[in-house]
């Protein structure tokens, strides 16, 4: 939970309390258009060293889990 209470408003500028967010909900659910989905996954791969294209889609979830696992890992180190 914690990951997505911080990842909200890096990746998408808002808080995760203002929306409603699904386990089916993705970076696309988020964006206007193409080019602000590059955005945010853009955004994913510069905070959090997670390249969205290499995730088997780009739902919140597998999002979310990606970084968790990457923080996760940085912690063991």
């Amino acid at each position: 939970e914690q990951t997505f209470i911080a990842m909200f408003p890096m990746v998408f500028g808002i808080d995760c309390y203002d929306c409603l967010i699904t386990d089916q909900s993705s970076l696309g659910d988020f964006a206007a258009s193409p080019e602000e989905l590059e955005t945010f996954r853009e955004r994913v791969r510069s905070h959090y060293n997670v390249d969205v294209a290499s995730l088997p889609d780009d739902g919140l979830v597998t999002v979310g889990r990606a970084i968790a696992d990457g923080e996760a890992g940085r912690e063991a180190e």
